[in-house]
């Protein structure tokens, strides 16, 4: 099935739906436009894409989404450009896009798809790679979140928004970040400087509204750059209450430390040096079938989770999302029910896998 109409945005016809179509169908959900908001993130969470919105008229609107961002991230040699005038924006993969990036096989077809057009471009994918795709396919490494996060903050050039007209972005992007740090994100009111408005509504084809009949109070936008300062890379995802458990053990077995990744080595050393709370793999357990992008890196961690060195746990992500991880030092990590964990540094043993880690060397 290549598309499917919804008259009401419904979370059982909305899975429904996503379950029936065909790898590229496409949905159509109507939905009044003060329930906007809900009928995104019933959407989003059931695993479409590149979600737009049309008002029909001042009381309703029209979503449409496309299915086709499941499967293995396998390189093809792809790369994408943005063509927006944002500094970033961020995908329903939770990918952040900003000037060019190498992409997997499957990112770079939901890239390529026409509901892209006009705001990415795609090179095609290596003739040998994809020949090969089926019998060899070479893994590609999509754990970039952190270091895309980190990159972005430093090149935010912060200047304060001043919050003068009512302005809604349609898509396709999940968000998007402008070069002063401001963060808009799609189907929400945010109030903006009007010279901001009249440049977005240029380029990225947002919509300015009459402040006197707005469907929903406005709100002034976060900034990339002071909330990544304040919270570290979690904070961008949306925050989504779970009773997902923590896995972490009482006791510590830190030979477990002997004979870990380089990269794994660095980035615990990193995280110590620094004074920093938390840290974020995306990729799977290599042990799990079927998991996206395989990580050896995932595999090492969950290791330490197990030995009780780290804590972990697994936000809730949208369906088919590319699963991400959020590690910590054993006890560190408190409270997840409002879908944000709260963190608090524990130095005494900081310092004991310090020390166990500089005798592997």
């Amino acid at each position: 099935m290549n598309l499917i109409n919804i008259k009401a945005a419904d979370r059982n016809k909305i899975e429904q739906a996503y379950s029936k179509l065909a790898r590229w169908g496409a949905l159509e959900t109507a939905c009044r436009v003060k329930e906007l908001p809900k009928a995104l993130e019933l959407i989003e969470n059931a695993g479409f894409f590149g979600l737009n919105i049309k008002f029909i008229n001042n009381q309703s609107a029209l979503i449409s989404a496309r299915k086709g961002k499941d499967g293995p991230c396998y390189d093809t040699g792809r790369t994408a450009f943005y063509l927006g005038s944002a500094l970033a924006v961020l995908d329903d993969d939770n990918h952040f896009i900003y000037k060019s990036i190498r992409v997997c096989e499957k990112t770079g077809s939901v890239y390529g798809s026409k509901t892209y057009k006009g705001h990415l471009r795609v090179t095609p994918a290596d003739k040998k790679l994809i020949k090969t795709i089926g019998t060899d396919p070479v893994p590609f490494n999509c754990d970039t979140f952190e270091k895309d996060t980190l990159l972005l903050s430093s090149m935010v050039k912060y200047s304060a928004e001043k919050p003068e007209t009512p302005l809604l972005y349609p898509g396709p992007f999940k968000k998007i970040i402008l070069k002063n740090g401001t963060i808009i994100r799609r189907g929400e009111i945010s109030l903006v400087s009007a010279k901001t408005a009249r440049g977005l509504v240029k380029t990225e084809q947002c919509i300015t509204l009459n402040p006197g009949n707005l469907f929903a109070e406005p709100a002034i936008p976060s900034n990339f750059q002071k909330e990544y300062k304040k919270s570290g890379p979690f904070f961008i995802l949306d925050k989504i209450p779970a009773a997902a458990p923590i896995t972490v053990l009482k006791s510590s077995e830190f030979e477990k430390l002997i004979n870990l990744p380089d990269e794994l080595r660095n980035k615990l050393q990193s995280v110590i040096k620094h004074k920093i709370p938390y840290f974020v793999i995306t990729g799977s357990d290599p042990r799990i079938a079927g998991g996206c992008c395989p990580s050896i890196e995932v595999y090492f961690a969950n290791k330490l989770a197990k030995a009780g060195i780290l804590s972990s746990w697994m936000p809730p992500l949208s369906k088919d999302a590319c699963t991400m991880t959020v590690y910590a030092f054993k006890g560190e990590m408190r409270d997840i029910k409002t879908g944000e964990p709260k963190f608090k540094i524990n130095s005494p043993f900081r310092a004991k896998v310090l020390k166990h880690l500089a005798k592997q060397r």
